[in-house]
């Protein structure tokens, strides 16, 4: 019985010591969240191709990094920002304006900590991820993913970080290239491409005609040929609620038409069923054709005789883009007779019942607040 009172009274001690240590523990951890120094987390978001552009892939990112936010309060971590670069590639160069953000953030001392899902979401680039560095380096900044820390400031974290740069650029060079090795089998079978809106007169799987807009398509190449304008047959087709397939991956959310816009639909090899790839013919397609080969063929014909024929104040300027490609009729010869300012052509859309001030090109006109007597 004595060795049994002892070993009760030994399981009673252990247990008043364990609860000592525990209500220890809690007190430390609370002394230390109190002393730590705040933290300022920024949240960088990103995903190369959002076709809904619902975002969903973005925000599984933002609610993983600040569950990882919420799990280092005790460290002080605030969140004070997120910058979210949605459906933009960090492979191809392109501009992406949070990122170039969250950058100034970090050089004006605004940032502490920088929290992404992958090191992969932040760049693809090994010449980017050198600038990264060297950035984190002059501002004492960490780099913290989700999938495992990356201490910027030692020599291994800087490789592994190059390391992992370099593969995510080599996982898109494969990737590229077995989409590129891919549009040539889809090429040579006349299949059409699927990436990008429907074309005008087809339907979302690129190869079912929609008779009512394909009707609209033969009509308007009659009419061209015929003579009639191409700015009429655009008010044509917009006056008929046909309008034209811009924008969405999805859905007809269309424009109104411009003459541009018909002249390039008109053009188009699509509609006599040529396959393109690379910009040359590769054969004939598998969708069935809108318009006869002979008619897209005298399209195209009649649009480079008109291209030709073209006065020379009507040609673009080589290397300009918009309607300052094009030459205009005393353009820089004629003179404002009020502010003495050359006159150049420039396009306004205007509110009809807003006036708008007087310009030349790009410069206000001096006179501007001048009325009419």
């Amino acid at each position: 019985m004595t060795g049994i009172n002892d070993s009760i009274k030994g399981m009673e001690l252990a247990q008043v010591l364990a609860g000592r240590f525990i209500e220890r523990r809690r007190a430390v951890h609370q002394n230390f969240t109190m002393m730590a120094a705040p933290k300022r987390v920024a949240i960088y978001t990103r995903v190369s191709l959002d076709r809904t552009g619902e975002g969903l892939a973005v925000d599984r990112q933002l609610a993983r990094c600040r569950k990882r936010i919420a799990a280092n309060d005790y460290a002080g971590w605030q969140e004070v920002g997120h910058y979210s670069d949605n459906s933009i590639s960090a492979y191809t160069g392109k501009e992406r304006p949070e990122w170039n953000r969250l950058l100034d953030d970090i050089r004006a001392g605004r940032v502490d900590i920088v929290l992404a899902w992958h090191l992969d979401r932040m760049t693809r680039s090994v010449l980017e991820l050198e600038q990264l560095i060297k950035l984190c380096e002059d501002f004492d900044v960490d780099i913290v993913t989700i999938e495992g820390d990356i201490d910027l400031s030692r020599t291994t974290g800087r490789l592994v970080a190059r390391i992992l740069a370099a593969v995510a650029r080599a996982e898109v060079e494969m990737k590229t290239a077995r989409q590129l090795l891919k549009w040539d089998q889809m090429a040579e079978a006349g299949l059409p491409f699927t990436g990008g809106r429907r074309a005008f007169g087809y339907e979302l799987d690129r190869m079912t005609i929609m008779e009512e807009e394909a009707t609209a398509i033969r009509k308007a190449a009659r009419d061209y040929l015929d003579g009639k304008p191409l700015s009429r047959i655009a008010r044509e087709l917009t006056a008929a609620n046909l309008t034209s397939v811009r924008d969405g991956y999805y859905e007809a959310k269309g424009k109104e038409w411009t003459s541009t816009g018909v002249r390039q639909m008109l053009e188009n090899p699509r509609y006599a069923a040529i396959r393109m790839h690379r910009g040359q013919e590769a054969g004939p397609a598998a969708w069935p054709a809108i318009l006869e080969e002979e008619t897209h063929r005298a399209i195209v014909a009649k649009g480079r005789a008109n291209a030709v024929n073209r006065p020379d104040w009507a040609k673009k300027k080589p290397g300009m883009t918009g309607h300052q490609a094009y030459l205009n009729l005393l353009s820089g010869l004629l003179v404002c007779w009020r502010c003495g300012e050359k006159a150049r052509p420039r396009r306004t859309r205007a509110s009809p019942t807003t006036p708008a001030p007087r310009r030349h090109g790009t410069s206000p006109c001096a006179a501007s607040t001048w009325k009419r007597s």
